[in-house]
């Protein structure tokens, strides 16, 4: 019969036993029965010198289990260090921790829109407005405007009170006054448009006249009460004849008929004359004036220095006689004539020794008073 327990590790033995113990491997016996044998007398081992056959398996089981632990964990080490590799390496190429400076935020105030109204351009042409530039009253025997030898004129006269309109179409200066004005108007080519009305109900004659470079082109006049006079002139339609006409001598204001008994008519005619710009020094006393009316045969006077049917006075400024005329000079012209009755066309032609000669026409007003203006 086998021992219960094994001689070297101490295990319980079964019945059915083998001669080894299943534990340590120890060979304790057969199946034969055997005398029993006396257990051998129990040996103190060191423990810190001897392990135990079982121990030894024990150590030798938990190193393996110890070297496949720490196998397993450098796989796993391996294993996190490749997946934090390819973490980093999307998350570092997307820019997630690309180092950089913090920069300070700036805040653009955006200004809030206020309304504006586009500005408008105007494609309308400024044209300057005419200008007034002399007075003079209107009195016989004194120098009257003169006009000037440059640029375009408009002259008003009225011994009353006038209004108006002056300048060019679409661009007129609104005028008033009395005795004789000139006007600047700022073109050479183009239109003049000019429009004049006495205030009053007199039967004294208004005068309209335009001038270019020293040289009368039209003129309108009337004697009506509150009459009106209007002139638009082209001055591109002006035929050049016109403006050499006169080439040595111009007219300078109004034809004057003086009467020393208005029942019995206009008995001396005045006027004023000056040089045409560049003309040259004028002889008076080689000068003649043709003067006629429609019942008169002409009459061709010669300067003299006292005034009569069939002389004129030559006297500058109206004052002094002289007996020739240069530039800037004015020079007043006087002649008597036989009673002129209302509404007598009178004709007079003034001709210098050199350059062409100037006529004109003028007539007598409906009534005669001491001073007339001829129109």
């Amino acid at each position: 019969m086998p021992p219960n327990f094994c001689p070297n590790c101490g295990i319980k033995i079964k019945a059915d036993y083998s001669e080894y113990c299943p534990k340590c491997g120890i060979k304790i016996g057969s199946k034969s029965p055997q005398t029993p044998t006396p257990p051998p007398p129990t040996i103190p081992i060191d423990s810190s010198s001897h392990i135990p056959p079982s121990s030894e398996k024990n150590t030798v089981a938990e190193e393996k289990g110890i070297k496949k632990n720490w196998f397993n964990i450098a796989i796993l080490l391996i294993g996190f260090v490749i997946v934090a590799a390819v973490f980093a390496f999307f998350v570092l190429g997307a820019g997630f921790f690309t180092p950089h400076t913090l920069q300070p935020t700036v805040v653009t105030p955006i200004p809030t829109p206020v309304p504006t109204t586009a500005p408008q351009i105007s494609t309308k042409t400024t044209i300057p407005t005419p200008t007034l530039v002399v007075t003079t009253t209107l009195t016989p025997g004194l120098s009257q405007v003169i006009i000037p030898s440059n640029g375009v004129w408009v002259r008003a006269s009225y011994p009353g009170t006038y209004i108006g309109l002056i300048g060019t179409p679409g661009n007129q200066l609104e005028v008033s006054g009395t005795g004789d004005k000139l006007y600047q108007i700022p073109t050479s080519e183009g239109t003049v448009a000019a429009t004049l009305q006495k205030k009053d109900g007199s039967s004294d004659k208004i005068l309209l006249e335009i001038y270019k470079n020293g040289v009368m082109l039209q003129r309108e006049s009337s004697i009506a009460p509150k009459g009106i006079v209007v002139i638009q002139l082209d001055l591109k339609n002006v035929p050049s004849d016109v403006e050499q006409s006169t080439t040595n001598i111009q007219m300078i204001g109004g034809v004057y008929g003086i009467s020393a008994n208005p029942a019995a008519g206009i008995d001396e005619i005045r006027f004023t004359i000056g040089l045409a710009p560049g003309a040259s020094p004028i002889d008076l006393t080689k000068m003649k004036i043709v003067y006629s009316t429609p019942s008169t045969t002409p009459t061709i006077l010669t300067q003299y220095t006292a005034a009569s049917t069939g002389m004129f006075t030559t006297k500058l400024n109206g004052a002094t006689s002289v007996s020739s005329m240069t530039a800037n000079e004015q020079v007043e012209i006087a002649f008597k004539v036989a009673g002129v009755g209302p509404n007598t066309k009178m004709t007079i032609e003034l001709r210098p020794s050199i350059g062409a000669a100037l006529p004109f026409s003028k007539t007598a007003p409906p009534t005669i008073l001491a001073t007339n203006i001829l129109y």
